[in-house]
């Protein structure tokens, strides 16, 4: 069986209009996500078979829009991401629920956008379609949710989203961000499939099919090609090749 999965990562920004409208100023101002608007979109789509655990037909897509302005495109590029998943079909967030989902409905309602969005059915509390890795690694005995920073330091999943090359193309600080927070929450979606089977094997699988696509399509960029050089990268691609050696059973 053969399923497609878009992982959604969204960057905000202040609204100082709106914040202004509102009088609020400082932390007070930030908190509310009422007061951001949407600067950048990343998403990463990919197909995996579940009877066999191949991964193919990776797609990592970026949007950019910084003013007001160009909003409205950015909104159209996730209603053209999400409308592309069928059912049985998975949309996996890192604090979607709360954050990613909420913000982009509230920016749709900003931006007059009144026609039926595809996040809709995402945001049903009857849709199991919607995998928010946040609200799965949550700890009931905490009062903390978990930052995906930090599970990536402790999964050693590398997430610096700073890296640059001295030469070769420049990315926007915003799409680094979104770019490298989509693929870690790609890797952490990975461990979770990983832990729900009792088999290490969508992990190392899912980790070393990534690895090629991004060296084979992002050579020049640091901050994609740490995700395929980081040592559990390495260990991964050995176990995968471990794995496929292994005589089959008659």
């Amino acid at each position: 069986m053969t399923r497609r999965t878009l992982v959604l990562d969204i960057e905000t920004v202040l609204d100082r209009a709106a914040a202004e409208r509102a009088r609020r100023t400082g932390p007070a101002a930030f908190l509310r996500i009422w007061l951001h608007r949407v600067v950048a979109v990343s998403t990463l789509a990919f197909t995996s078979d579940l009877a066999d655990l191949k991964f193919g037909d990776f797609s990592l897509r970026s949007s950019l829009g910084t003013t007001a302005e160009e909003e409205p495109a950015l909104l159209d590029f996730v209603e053209d991401e999400v409308s592309k998943l069928r059912e049985g079909d998975i949309l996996v967030t890192y604090n979607g629920a709360q954050h990613d989902l909420p913000v982009l409905a509230h920016r749709r309602i900003a931006q007059w956008l009144f026609e039926k969005s595809a996040l809709e059915d995402f945001t049903n509390e009857r849709r199991a379609g919607h995998a928010d890795l946040m609200l799965e690694l949550a700890d009931e005995r905490s009062q903390r949710w978990p930052a995906l920073v930090d599970v990536c330091a402790a999964l050693a999943i590398p997430s610096n989203a700073t890296l640059r090359a001295k030469q070769g193309p420049r990315v926007d600080p915003f799409v680094a961000k979104s770019q490298t927070d989509v693929i870690a929450t790609y890797l952490v979606h990975c461990a979770l499939s990983s832990r729900d089977s009792n088999s290490e094997a969508y992990l190392v699988e899912g980790w070393t099919a990534l690895a090629d696509h991004l060296l084979l399509e992002f050579p020049a960029l640091p901050h994609l090609t740490q995700f395929a050089t980081t040592p559990l990268a390495l260990i991964a691609r050995e176990r995968t090749r471990l794995r496929r050696d292994q005589p089959m059973d008659c």
